[in-house]
């Protein structure tokens, strides 16, 4: 299993490939392109249209989202995704697990999923 089989394009909705650095939709007339950053991070957002146009959160809502995250509040939430992901690896012999964290912020919830997951071997 791939990482982009179950991933489509937000613009079009086609299957999705990769191609070194670049996440681009299969078939059709055009193909919608999205960079990925040196980390991994694919940023799937359309760009905005017009000079007033916003897309995404601006740095006072990331900072405030990371302030309230950085107290713990959702913490269970994730550990707790992170220990049923751990059991089912290890119920089907697993070493190698995949999911993809698709509009989720700055990754808080991948983060601590990751972690947990590795604290279970």
């Amino acid at each position: 299993m791939r990482a982009t089989d179950n991933v489509r394009c937000p613009v079009c909705g086609r299957p999705v490939a990769t191609d070194g650095r670049t996440l681009y939709c299969l078939g059709g007339e055009r193909r919608h392109s999205f960079d990925v950053a040196s980390s991994g991070y694919v940023n799937l957002l359309s760009p905005g249209r017009g000079k007033n146009a916003r897309t995404g959160d601006d740095k006072a809502m990331i900072s405030s989202r990371t302030r309230f995250l950085d107290k713990g509040y959702y913490s269970q939430i994730s550990e707790r995704i992170g220990n049923i992901i751990s059991s089912i690896a290890e119920n089907n012999g697993r070493r190698e697990i995949y999911f993809a964290d698709c509009a989720c912020g700055e990754g808080y919830h991948t983060c601590n999923i990751i972690k947990t997951v590795a604290e279970n071997g």
